[in-house]
């Protein structure tokens, strides 16, 4: 009787191990496939803010205020959503939250870079 316990004890054992090396293995996997995810977006955003800086730089050519631009704004915010952004009348009434988002972005990004390099507002 007792060897059957023990031999049931060390099959439980050995079960629950292999279940461990698999939900191990599970979660090596997921964390593989989340690293690879956010390599991507790192690199979808590193894209975007490259295009911006040269869109800038093409139309200000002022590298180092376009590369400050580049920094601050948002990384979803293209060169012609920071235009579209800082070149609206005072008077126009954002019609959601997502522009909203985008003019205050874009407004701060603007003054940051501005002070920075031209040393006003």
């Amino acid at each position: 009787m007792r060897t059957i316990f023990v031999v049931v004890l060390l099959l439980l054992t050995a079960i629950s191990a292999q279940a461990q090396d698999t939900s191990s293995s599970q979660r090596l996997q997921k964390l593989d496939k989340l690293q690879r995810e956010s390599e991507t977006w790192a690199a979808k955003q590193e894209g975007i803010a490259r295009e911006r800086k040269n869109a800038c730089i093409n139309a200000f050519g002022h590298r180092e205020f376009c590369e400050c631009l580049s920094q601050e704004l948002h990384w979803i915010i293209t060169f012609e959503n920071y235009i579209g952004a800082v070149t609206i009348p005072s008077a126009y009434v954002p019609v959601n939250s997502d522009e909203k988002s985008i003019i205050a972005s874009a407004s701060r990004a603007r003054s940051v870079c501005v002070a920075r390099y031209f040393g006003a507002k």
